[in-house]
């Protein structure tokens, strides 16, 4: 599928109706959704909390972030300098936020990521899909993906304070 960007003034480029339009599409402002994504543990063992990332790129480039980051350990402090924010608008990774239902209002957060089961929202609905790739008229019909990068938060190993994550899966 083809998507538009708009260009604003602050130089931030937005996909429109990403992944799909809104119900019913929005002509002015940002029209898209957010991408919910399903995490089914293989094992029981060691239930440690999950956490989700994903950011746009070229198709090409799965194979070689695959390489790079698969099972990968990052420091908190390394993720948070890759996630996009208010204030860092123009930095590639979105985070994705744990889906609560009716049933589990009352639980902790930390608690659900550690589920069987789990479904992550990937970008607010009011915000939009920004996407920096600067393209040319050579480059105009190059393929793109999100990739969406599983992380597995791992147990304090030594007295430092610093929070650690493995990546456990990737997948475009």
């Amino acid at each position: 599928k083809e998507y538009q960007r708009n260009n604003k003034q602050s130089g931030v480029k937005n996909l429109r109706c990403f992944p799909y339009c809104k119900d019913p599409h929005q002509e002015k402002s940002f029209c898209g959704n957010p991408v919910s994504i399903k995490v089914v543990r293989k094992s029981e063992c060691e239930k440690q909390p999950l956490f989700v990332w994903a950011e746009f790129a070229c198709a090409e480039a799965y194979a070689q972030k695959r390489k790079t980051y698969l099972n990968k350990v990052l420091t908190k402090t390394e993720i948070q300098s890759k996630v996009r924010s208010r204030e860092h608008p123009f930095l590639p990774w979105y985070e994705g936020d744990v889906a609560v239902d009716e049933n589990d209002q009352d639980s902790d957060l930390l608690e659900l990521r550690k589920k069987s089961q789990i479904v992550f929202n990937i970008k607010t609905p009011k915000s939009g899909w920004s996407y920096l790739w600067v393209a040319s008229k050579h480059t105009a019909h190059t393929m793109h993906c999100l990739i969406v990068y599983i992380y597995s938060k791992m147990k304090k190993q030594d007295i430092n304070e610093e929070e650690y994550f493995q990546c456990v899966s990737l997948h475009q």
